[in-house]
C-alpha cells in the first residue's frame, strides 16, 4: 500500500507542469483543425498542455490557427480557456494581433462582452494588456458599446474593469465617462448600471468635481432618482458624498 502524504501540496507556481500524455496523434496531424480541438471536452486539454509547455513551433502553430477566430472561441467554455492560455505566452507582436482580432467586428465584441464564457475572456485579456497602443485599441472598440453593456450583468463589469485599469495610462477614457454621464439616470435606475454608477463613485474614477457638465444633469435627476428603488441608494450616496460639490457648482441643497 502506498503511504499517505500529509505533507502540504505544492503551490501553483512551484507545481511542476505534467508531461504530455502518450497519444496516437502529434500537433502537426491536427493543422486545420485546431479551430474544432480547441472546443473539444478533451482535446482541448492536450492543447492547453501543451501551451504550458511553451515550446515556440508549437506555439506558433496554435497561434495561427487560432488568432482570427478568437472571438467564437470566447463563447465557448473550453476555447476560453485554451485562448487565455494562448494570451499568456503570445509574445508582443502576437498579442497586438490578437487585439485586431478582437475588435475588428464591433458587433461580434459587443456579444463576446455580454457572454457569460467571452466576458471572463475579455477581463483576462484586458490585464495582460502590455503597451499603450493595445490599451487604446481596446477602449477605442468599446467606446460606442458603452450605453449597450453597463446596465448588462456581465457587459458593466467589462467596462468598469476598463475604467480601473486605464484611468492613469490612458487618454481615451474620459470620453467613455462622457457616455457615462449621457444615459447617466438610465444607468442609476437599472441594477447592474447603478451598481456600476457607485463603484465608479466610491472610486473616485468619476470625479464631479472634474466634470461640472455633469452636475445640471445630476441634479434635476436627484429627485427622481430617491423613487426607484435602485435609483434611491445612489442618490442618497451622491448627496452624502457630493453635497458641497454639487451646491458649490450649482447652489442646489441635497435633501439629505
Amino acid at each position: 500500500m502506498y503511504e499517505c502524504d500529509t505533507s502540504a501540496p505544492d503551490s501553483p507556481v512551484n507545481r511542476p507542469i505534467p508531461p504530455l500524455p502518450p497519444v496516437p496523434y502529434s500537433l502537426d496531424d491536427w493543422k486545420g483543425e485546431l479551430f474544432w480541438k480547441a472546443m473539444d471536452r478533451i482535446d482541448h486539454s492536450y492543447l492547453r498542455l501543451i501551451l504550458q509547455h511553451r515550446k515556440l513551433e508549437d506555439i506558433q502553430l496554435i497561434f495561427s490557427e487560432l488568432k482570427d477566430q478568437i472571438c467564437p472561441l470566447m463563447f465557448n467554455r473550453f476555447g476560453t480557456s485554451v485562448i487565455l492560455d494562448l494570451c499568456e505566452v503570445c509574445d508582443e507582436q502576437q498579442m497586438n494581433q490578437l487585439v485586431s482580432s478582437l475588435t475588428a467586428d464591433a458587433h461580434l465584441l459587443m456579444l463576446v462582452c455580454l457572454n457569460s464564457h467571452g466576458h471572463q475572456a475579455v477581463l483576462v485579456l484586458l490585464a495582460r494588456l502590455r503597451t499603450p497602443k493595445q490599451k487604446s485599441d481596446v477602449i477605442y472598440a468599446l467606446q460606442p458599446l458603452v450605453a449597450q453593456l453597463v446596465n448588462h450583468q456581465f457587459g458593466s463589469g467589462v467596462i468598469g474593469v476598463i475604467l480601473r485599469i486605464f484611468r492613469k495610462t490612458a487618454k481615451e477614457t474620459p470620453p467613455m465617462l462622457d457616455a457615462i454621464a449621457d444615459i447617466f439616470f438610465e444607468m442609476a435606475t437599472n441594477l447592474h448600471g447603478s451598481l456600476l454608477l457607485r463603484e465608479l463613485l466610491d472610486s473616485k474614477v468619476f470625479l464631479l468635481e472634474s466634470r461640472p457638465s455633469i452636475l445640471p444633469k445630476l441634479i434635476a435627476d436627484v429627485h427622481q432618482l430617491s423613487h426607484h428603488p435602485y435609483g434611491y441608494v445612489l442618490s442618497l450616496s451622491l448627496c452624502l458624498k457630493f453635497a458641497y460639490t454639487i451646491q458649490h457648482f450649482s447652489g442646489f441643497r441635497c435633501f439629505v
